[in-house]
């Protein structure tokens, strides 16, 4: 950022008092009632109606004040639709030294009627390059603050494999997701791996008879699509994770 422009600057400063952190709050809010719209909102809806436009934008605040430091300038943050129920959020700001990005998605889950998603932040770089993985070792782990949406990939695996190897995996969004598993690399890489829409969390049974619950999926030998996101490249990381599930041949 050019020592010589000038940036509006959004005070985000939390304190100890309530008042204090209902005005943080407020302003946040009317800061974004002028980047995110209703319309906006509307248009990552194509099929059923809406869920109410202030119970989202409710969520977005609460988890864009969690991820923010307390002293920010040119904030920008926009939503796209990533599936139906899935809205990405996108955005940057730059804080006194440093250019950075936000990411993430909130979900809505129609069986609870409520949102829920984490956004991120990361430092932007001034190259963006691709970041290859030099990692030759993976664990599992409960979390992560790494980008899991940079990479992605999708691979052909039997679930029963998964469990066996690492045992069951921790429920996800209850919705399209019925579990994931979040894998470090020891290069500092990090990856998620989750099922998507291939259960009767999903599918209705009366109406689309024949998709596995959650324990019979996880269970089966059959081969089912699995998606990859991650903060790397996933070359690395499939290749290992074919060979310690016992795969002769990589796909």
């Amino acid at each position: 950022m050019p020592a010589d422009t000038a940036h509006h600057c959004v005070d985000l400063s939390l304190h100890d008092t309530a008042m204090n952190l209902h005005d943080t709050a407020m302003n946040l809010q009317q800061n974004l009632r002028n980047m995110v719209s209703e319309k906006d909102y509307r248009d990552c809806w194509k099929e059923g109606e809406a869920p109410p436009f202030n119970s989202f934008f409710y969520i977005l605040v609460d988890r864009l004040l969690k991820i923010l430091p307390e002293k920010i300038s040119d904030l920008n943050v926009s939503i796209q639709r990533s599936d139906e129920g899935r809205i990405s959020v996108r955005g940057s700001f730059y804080t006194s030294t440093t250019h950075m990005k936000i990411w993430g998605q909130i979900i809505w889950l129609p069986k609870s009627r409520k949102f829920r998603g984490k956004l991120g932040t990361s430092e932007v770089k001034e190259v963006e390059e691709e970041l290859k993985d030099n990692s030759s070792s993976f664990s599992l782990t409960d979390a992560t603050d790494k980008d899991l949406n940079a990479y992605g990939a999708i691979v052909l695996l039997q679930p029963c494999k998964l469990a066996s190897r690492f045992g069951f995996p921790p429920e996800a969004d209850n919705f399209k997701v019925s579990g994931m598993y979040v894998f470090e690399g020891n290069c500092g890489s990090a990856f998620r791996l989750h099922d998507y829409e291939e259960t009767t969390l999903y599918w209705d049974e009366s109406k689309y008879p024949g998709y596995p619950s959650g324990m019979e999926f996880w269970s089966s030998n059959e081969t089912y699509k699995f998606r990859v996101g991650g903060s790397h490249n996933c070359l690395s990381f499939l290749t290992w994770l074919k060979k310690e599930l016992g795969y002769q041949e990589f796909a």
